[in-house]
This record gives structure tokens, C-alpha cells and sequence, in this order.
């Protein structure tokens, strides 16, 4: 359970930090994915942060729905973020097709989206649901054999 002040501390340095990298250098590769990095990060933990504060399990639902996808983009923007700092050539070529890093991180976004499809329209078919055990939390579809 992350505390309020110390989430609500994390996503005033995420803003400034976004803030101060757009000033400063949005022209290059990689201070756009790190201001995309920190958007992510903020809307990953506000939305822990109104799952921890949640009334409703309706409400619940949405911001764990809204922090569960935008973990997976966290992890895609990273690969993307280390890949334009520390491996440049995956980022040549003539089109955006013919780009290794295009590739890469393609998985990663498309189940990131389908995983946020699947809980924002409720078909069930990796999330099935929401409980409760001192903290709201996702119920998974399993195997029940």
C-alpha cells in the first residue's frame, strides 16, 4: 500500500521533472520518451492512489484497470527510453517498419492495449473481476480444472 504523501511526492517530481526536460531539449529521441516515461508514471501511481483511497469497488476497478495498463506501458516506454540511450542503431533505417526497435517493443504495446481493452470494456478474458482483502484487488481468470 503506497502512502498518499509519498505518491502524491512522487508525481510532484514526475511533473517537474517532464516540465524541465520539455523546456529544455524536446527535440531529441529520447527527452520526448522520458517525457512520455513520466506521464506514464503518473498516471500509474494516481492510479494507485485512488485505488488506495477508493470507496466503491466500481472505483476500484477503474483506477486498478488505469495502473495495471499503464504498467505495461511503463515497461515498453523503458525498453525504448534504454534502447535510444544505450543502443541507437536499433533505431535506423529508411521507415519506421524497417527499425529493430519497432519490432521490439511492438509486443509489448499490443498486449499492454489489449490488457487495458479487456478491463475497461469488462469482456473477461484476462481480468475477471474485482475483490477485496484490505486493499482492492484485480481478480485473474485462471484454469479452474
Amino acid at each position: 500500500m503506497l502512502s498518499p504523501l509519498l505518491a502524491l511526492a512522487i508525481i510532484i517530481v514526475q511533473t517537474a521533472l517532464a516540465t524541465l526536460v520539455a523546456i529544455r531539449s524536446r527535440d531529441e529521441v529520447a527527452s520526448r520518451l522520458f517525457i512520455s516515461f513520466c506521464i506514464v508514471v503518473i498516471l500509474m501511481v494516481g492510479g494507485v492512489l485512488l485505488r488506495d483511497t477508493a470507496r466503491t469497488p466500481a472505483a476500484a476497478y477503474v483506477s486498478l484497470g488505469l495502473s495495471t495498463t499503464m504498467l505495461g506501458y511503463y515497461l515498453a516506454l523503458m525498453l525504448l527510453l534504454f534502447s535510444a540511450l544505450f543502443v541507437p542503431q536499433w533505431w535506423e533505417g529508411p521507415a519506421l517498419l524497417q527499425r529493430p526497435i519497432f519490432w521490439i517493443s511492438l509486443p509489448y504495446f499490443l498486449i499492454s492495449t489489449a490488457l487495458g481493452l479487456d478491463i475497461a470494456g469488462r469482456f473477461g478474458l484476462v481480468v475477471s473481476g474485482i475483490r477485496f482483502d484490505d486493499i482492492y484487488r484485480l481478480t485473474y481468470v485462471r484454469p479452474t480444472a
